[in-house]
Parts: C-alpha cells; structure tokens; sequence
C-alpha cells in the first residue's frame, strides 16, 4: 500500500509540475459576422475578396465582374462603393470563374480558375443523354484569364481593368501540369483558387490536381513576364488551396477538401518549395480550423486588421447567401514553423 501510494503522489507531482495551458489563446477565434451592405453582385457564389486601403474587392466564380466595396466606418462593416463600383472584366454573358484576387497599393489582379468542365448529369434525363454528357468537355477561354486592375484613387470609377494574361501557356507546357491541364477541374485537374503577392511576383495556389504525394503545385509568376516562372510543390495532408494571404510570417493558406462534408484549414507556409528530401525542412505547419455554415465552401480569404499580437481576416464562404461572412481573430503566436526536418513520406515506386 506505501509503494501504490508513493506512486500516486509521484504522479500528482509530475502532473503539478507540467506548464498549464489554462487561459491560452485559441489559435483561430471566431468574431461573429461581418456585414456586406446593400446589393451584390452575387446572391450565393462569392468566392474572392481581398483588401487595399479602405477597400474591399469582391468577385463571385458566376459572371464576370469585381466589386467594391468600402469601409461603413465600424469594424467588420463595408458598403457596395456605387454604381461605377461594378468592374466588368468581359463582356456581359460570359463566366470568368474568378477565384481569387490580390491587391496591394494601386494594383490588383484577379484569377480565373483556368479549369476545364465536364457537362453535369440530370437524373431526370433519359440515359442516353447523360451518357453524352460524360463524353462533353468544355474549355471556356473566358477562364483563362489573370486580370489587372487599376486602383485609380478616384471615386468614379475607384476600379478599372488595365490588361490581362493567360497562364494556359505555363499549364499545358510543364512537364508536371500538362498531364492535368486537360482533365476538368472537378476531377483533380487543374482549377486555380489561390492568389497573393510575394514582392513583385504573384503566387498561385492550385486547388488541383493534388498529386500522389498529398502536395498541390504553386506557381511563382513575374505579372510582366509570365513565362519566368517557377513551379513549387505545397503539403496540405492531401487538401487543395482555397487562397492564400501574405502575411510577415510568410503565407496564410486557406485549404480545403472535397465531399459531402469538406474540411477547412488554415495553415502557414513560409513559401519554399516543400518536396521532400534528405536535408528538406519543414516548411508549412497547421494553425487550425476554419468554421463554415452549413452548405458553405470557405473560399475567399482578405486581410482586415493587423495588431502586434494577432491578425483580423474577412473569410467568404461559396454557396451561403451573401458569402456569409466571418470576421477570425488569428495569433501571430500560432504562426510559427516547426524547426525541424520535413515529415518522411512513403517512398515507394508502385
């Protein structure tokens, strides 16, 4: 009985001795709704946001047109700009599939998914027709487009297109994307989500395809000259970008699955190529969960606020009415790399 006891007072003693975690900050702190004012450009498909200046550029993955919105004054709270705050990139009735955009200064660009589409099924149709459905594979030009927009400092128009490119050149041209460049985009080939700055150069995120190895590709691209890229390879544990941000610490990236019931998370990369190897470090850690509402896709990820210890995001969601969307409170204490070796993976041939 002495012996059992010892041990459990040795146990208490230990577990008094561990540091508490009680009053910690929860990575990722969820502050309620922001409110989008008067009407949008789109109900339920909003799918691209970012942030410059008293700014706020939006744009949905249906049509063909950012809007701007600007600060009503209190935090978490923008008003449609006006009628000249509706940028039309194409002409009326065409789909850019706008996914992402990116803005800093005097300069945004905005990103087409690029993707390739397969007819849907109607269960009501006969099955013949659904049969030549699957045979249908479109490639909508209107998607391949990056746009450039002039942040012009006047109040109309605040926003206006200044030229654009295509980034089908690089796609159907490397080594590694041409195989997927012409799956459709909903079959793990290539659909384009993410977008953000590092210096003088854009970073696009690929939702797909995500390889073998759990790692989806990032293009490093020169706006001026495309064609100077570079390609990276990003570890998601088998997600897809859904956007990315550029913050001090490197890249917030907003991952995403696919299903019935997708998962969303926010990680930081410090931007390096993650392809594993003897003497590769880790470059991309967890930060935590992104709350969606029921039926919402996270997809539209714009910085709001910066404090020293934390730093405000604007998430919009795909599918909610009005893009449904979340103010979220993220540690910059969360934000930091482990310093250790990558993670092994499975290095077998077949």
């Amino acid at each position: 009985m002495r012996e059992t006891g010892l041990a459990v007072l040795a146990t208490v003693a230990v577990v008094l001795a561990l540091p508490s975690c009680a009053g910690a900050p929860e990575p990722i702190e969820d502050l309620g709704p922001a409110v989008l004012e008067r009407d949008l450009i789109s109900s339920e498909d909003l799918s691209a946001a970012a942030t410059t200046g008293e700014l706020l550029l939006i744009a949905s993955d249906e049509g063909a047109a950012v809007q701007v919105l600007t600060s009503a004054g209190t935090a978490g709270r923008w008003r449609v700009h006006s009628a000249s705050g509706v940028v039309d990139l194409l002409a009326e009735g065409n789909e850019a599939d706008i996914e992402a955009i990116a803005a800093r200064g005097d300069e945004a660009y905005a990103l087409g998914s690029h993707s390739r589409v397969r007819k849907k099924l109607d269960a009501r149709d006969p099955v013949d027709r659904n049969r030549k459905r699957l045979e249908q594979v479109t490639a909508p030009k209107e998607r391949d487009h990056v746009f450039r927009l002039e942040i012009t400092g006047d109040p109309e128009p605040p926003v206006r297109v200044a030229g654009s490119f295509s980034l089908r050149a690089i796609l159907e041209g490397d080594p590694v994307l041409a195989p997927f460049a012409t799956i459709p985009g909903k079959e793990n080939g290539v659909d384009l989500e993410g977008l953000a700055w590092d210096g003088d150069r854009l970073v696009v995120g690929f939702r797909s395809p995500v390889l073998r190895s759990g790692h989806v590709p990032v293009l490093v691209v020169p706006p001026e000259e495309p064609s100077r890229y570079e390609l990276r390879f990003l570890d998601l544990g088998g997600l897809g970008v859904r956007d990315l941000l550029r913050v001090e610490e490197g890249f917030l990236v907003l991952a995403g699955g696919e299903g019935r019931s997708p998962r969303f998370e926010l990680h930081v990369w410090d931007g390096r190529d993650c392809v594993p190897g003897r003497g590769a470090r880790s470059c991309r850690a967890f930060v935590g969960e992104v709350p969606a509402p029921p039926g919402g896709k996270a997809e539209g990820l714009a910085l709001v606020g910066v404090a020293t210890d934390a730093y405000e995001l604007l998430v919009l969601y795909d599918g909610p009415p009005g893009g449904a969307p979340r103010r979220l409170r993220v540690s910059r204490g969360a934000l930091g790399l482990p310093s250790g070796p990558a993670p092994a993976t499975d290095d077998t041939d077949d």
